[in-house]
């Protein structure tokens, strides 16, 4: 009753996490058991991380959670890695590679971002966040997780 429902905005990924800061804010703690086990094969919404509705869902759910639950320099480092993670993944993250190079890998990451379905859900959790379009992803997404199960052999 004090922490109210999960917010339907997020429909998948991080809903139990802001939830739980939700309870911080009405006072409760949050705990976990350590020794406890789950085994999850696949995960069986997503067909695994690094899939096209994973990292749709991870980039726009993201950014909402940091809105919502963030202080001001917190959220701001929040939306740097995401928009690293979504407009600049060579240039940030590969430093074992000279920077000409990973500017170069980020060139051709952008031209074929359209074909390219995980970095094409990432952009559009992105842009979906920013035209504050919540709830279930769009159908384009869901065509291009099919394409991605048959590419990975229909896990």
């Amino acid at each position: 009753e004090k922490t109210g429902l999960m917010d339907e905005r997020f429909f998948l990924l991080y809903e139990e996490v802001d939830w739980c800061y939700a309870g911080r804010r009405a006072g409760y703690e949050s705990l976990s058991v350590p020794r406890a086990k789950v085994w999850h094969k696949v995960s069986s919404s997503f067909s695994g991380n690094e899939s096209p509705l994973y990292e749709y869902y991870f980039t726009r759910n993201r950014l909402l959670w940091s809105q919502k639950n963030l202080t001001f320099f917190r959220k701001l480092r929040a939306y740097y890695i995401v928009f690293s993670r979504v407009f600049m993944p060579h240039v940030w993250y590969r430093k074992d590679v000279a920077l000409l190079k990973r500017i170069y890998w980020d060139f051709l990451y952008h031209k074929r971002a359209k074909s390219d379905g995980i970095a094409s859900a990432r952009m559009r959790g992105f842009y979906d966040f920013i035209r504050r379009r919540f709830g279930e992803c769009p159908a384009v997404i869901y065509g291009m997780q099919k394409q991605y199960k048959h590419k990975e052999g229909g896990k």
